[in-house]
């Protein structure tokens, strides 16, 4: 799950399977916050999906609100974070 951005206000936010590529859902925001990515995961377990693992940018807060489920930061997130600081 992830939101990209297209100008400064208009952003998609978008959960993804892992496995098949399918996009489960998507919602157009204003801007990222960890309510919505909050929201997106009860849609989906509403929706029927079982959720065995979620993949992330690593915001502040959302590792932990995820601790229900086994979470990864993602790699384009993770080299970003350690090119920042050499």
């Amino acid at each position: 799950m992830d939101t990209t951005y297209f100008g400064r206000s208009f952003g998609v936010m978008l959960f993804k399977d892992a496995y098949t590529g399918q996009n489960l859902l998507k919602k157009y925001v204003h801007y990222e916050t960890n309510k919505l990515y909050a929201e997106g995961l009860s849609e989906l377990k509403k929706a029927g999906f079982a959720i065995n693992g979620i993949v992330c940018d690593g915001r502040k807060g959302l590792l932990k609100m995820c601790n229900d489920f086994p979470v990864q930061m993602c790699q384009f997130h993770q080299m970003a974070i350690v090119t920042r600081y050499l």
